[in-house]
């Protein structure tokens, strides 16, 4: 496969988008199509490529004109083929069209917007939403909650890697642990070894009260340890810690700007990447992220007109 793995689920993202589906589901309803929307929704963020086969089957169920049929299998091959040969057979394209700068903008604030619904619907769809025994489990066993983020972080994890993971935190990989993970994923065999497949690409906590206590806690806990290690004012060091903070008075508008920007970094990251496939990347380094914005009118002393 050439090195730019997601150039087809672009354009199957961005022909879903066009016709209008804000969902997988919706977008498949009325396909005939030899595989699942599962493997579908992983074609569609770059995780897998389709059969030769399987690319035609897809291309007649969407009934796809003259035109549409180049688009399609441009960049069908453009994951299969290396670039120069790719480039040979298929020619070079542009990707921005022809036309004003204010134009461009406009397209780059639509493309913006589709891909913020985007991620919010990624995220909705792949989610494994804890219930009352996995938080309350989670209140109980709270130093094993690394150990639950890289059995999530991974398709599949192994016993080896689990017991890693406990050594490295301090805690013995024995019952309490295999108990713990029995209730947030899928415990198998591979080859004969035990395995523990996550239950959904994403595991979020309850929108209740103890599902906000929890992660209240579990930032509390990761903001601590992380202040506590060596920081960097400038960059992110490959061992320590990015800080930045910072107290700005903010109008309505410069916030909503900033809240975009960083869902647009977050959207490029996690839907227009390979970033589904977390730490099958053996480059990547796991990062705790927490952004909070928290407007205090403790520290305002104006009056009500702003003088």
């Amino acid at each position: 496969m050439a090195d730019n793995g997601t150039t087809f689920g672009s354009y199957l993202y961005r022909l879903r988008i066009e016709r209008g589906s804000d969902t997988v589901a919706d977008f498949l309803r009325d396909l005939v199509i030899p595989f699942t929307a599962n493997y579908y929704r992983d074609v569609e963020a770059g995780r897998k490529l389709l059969s030769m086969e399987a690319a035609i089957t897809l291309h007649a169920a969407l009934g796809l004109g003259p035109v549409e049929t180049a688009d399609y299998f441009w960049h069908y091959f453009r994951d299969v083929l290396p670039a120069e040969i790719h480039e040979l057979l298929f020619g070079r394209r542009t990707l921005v069209a022809e036309g004003s700068l204010a134009e461009i903008n406009r397209r780059n604030a639509d493309q913006a917007e589709m891909g913020r619904r985007a991620l919010a619907l990624a995220r909705f769809e792949r989610e494994f939403v804890a219930d009352s025994a996995v938080t309350g489990s989670f209140q109980r066993d709270f130093d094993l909650l690394p150990v639950m983020t890289f059995v999530y972080m991974v398709s599949e994890a192994s016993e080896a890697q689990v017991t890693r993971v406990c050594e490295r935190l301090g805690v013995g990989y024995g019952p309490r642990v295999k108990e713990f993970l029995a209730r947030i994923s899928d415990v198998h065999e591979s080859d004969g070894k035990v395995c523990y497949r996550r239950r959904a690409p994403v595991l979020r906590m309850p929108r209740d009260e103890n599902g906000i206590a929890l992660k209240n806690r579990f930032q509390l806990h990761e903001v601590a340890r992380s202040v506590e290690r060596q920081g960097s004012g400038e960059m992110f060091p490959p061992g320590g810690t990015f800080c930045y903070s910072a107290m700005v008075a903010l109008p309505e508008e410069a916030l909503d700007r900033v809240q975009r920007r960083l869902t647009d970094l977050l959207t490029e990251v996690e839907v227009t990447s390979r970033a589904g496939g977390q730490l099958d990347n053996p480059s990547a380094t796991p990062y705790f992220f927490s952004v909070t914005f928290s407007g205090r009118q403790e520290y305002d002393g104006r009056d009500s007109s702003g003088r």
